[in-house]
């Protein structure tokens, strides 16, 4: 992909962390569930989708989400997730460094993929939220705002490859975010994201990395899949999978003669306020497809 962007480019600044609320302290969080987002729903006035990993033996995890302006989580509205149990193969073996002077790890941990469809929100409000790992522990609160608000921003950013032995690129990414939140003339609702958040998506490391930031955990995060996303450290075993398994989109995306979604969580569209976005995969489409998802749109 292209650094077509000049937002992460920008200085780093030091700004007030203030521009993202504090997630609120939570005793004794789960070490159980991990990598949580808030994604699109197909219609984000009133659906929201919600990602996370949990470890193996985690069978019953749920989501509990309330307004964000109430206290406490007393009549909280609990979803159960649901699981995948082999999604973690596609990592299996493939490789990360944590720094360029430790050797080279493998990705060996087991692990559910995690997914929870929250409905019937109010629009324009902002939720808090939690994983339950139905062990009587919870995750740090998370945060999102449904679409509905008569004016808003949004931040986009693009291509910081998020990569250990490079720590810098996210510092610098997340500085840029915050600058560029504090800029907004209306308030920041969405995280919009074209891609190569991540040097390898095969890589389970550096999407904790990036889902670990204020910018992920504090406000909807909508991702596209980038090349880098698609690849693994040896640019072998590349699969829209590492992408799909990492978030929770709609899997509303064209059908074409078959009855099985193309890529499922990766092509798809979903309604933000009232434009009605729809998110591509260019490095797997080949002209013919490319041309029929066209039409398939435009109708």
């Amino acid at each position: 992909m292209k650094k077509a962007l000049s937002l992460i480019l920008c200085a780093i600044i030091t700004l007030s962390l203030a521009v993202f609320p504090a997630s609120t302290p939570v005793s004794a969080a789960s070490s159980r569930v991990d990598i949580i987002c808030a994604n699109p729903g197909e219609n984000c006035n009133t659906q929201i989708g919600i990602s996370w990993i949990a470890d193996f033996d985690c069978t019953e995890c749920f989501v509990e989400y309330k307004e964000a302006s109430d206290s406490g989580w007393g009549n909280a509205t609990v979803v159960n997730g649901s699981y995948n149990d082999t999604d973690y193969k596609y990592f299996l073996g493939n490789t990360f460094a944590t720094n360029s002077a430790q050797p080279v790890f493998s990705e060996e941990h087991k692990f559910l993929n995690y997914n929870a469809d929250l409905t019937g929100l109010k629009p324009a409000t902002r939720y808090k939220y939690r994983i339950g790992d139905g062990y009587g522990e919870y995750s740090a609160v998370h945060y999102f705002k449904t679409s509905g608000a008569e004016e808003y921003s949004f931040v986009w950013i693009s291509d910081f490859h998020t990569y250990s032995p490079l720590g810098g690129r996210l510092a610098a990414a997340t500085q840029a975010v915050i600058y560029a939140a504090s800029q907004a003339e209306y308030n920041v609702d969405m995280m919009f994201s074209t891609g190569d958040t991540v040097a390898y998506g095969g890589s389970v490391n550096f999407w904790r990395q990036v889902y670990s930031t204020a910018f992920v955990k504090n406000y909807l995060y909508v991702d596209l899949n980038g090349n880098h996303d698609n690849m693994n450290n040896t640019n072998t075993n590349n699969t829209f999978n590492y992408f799909r398994i990492m978030h929770n989109n709609p899997e509303n995306c064209y059908l074409g003669d078959s009855t099985t979604p193309y890529e499922p969580g990766v092509v798809y569209y979903f309604m933000y306020n009232d434009i009605l976005w729809f998110v591509f995969d260019n490095e797997t489409m080949n002209e013919s497809v490319r041309a029929e998802i066209q039409d398939w749109a435009g109708k």
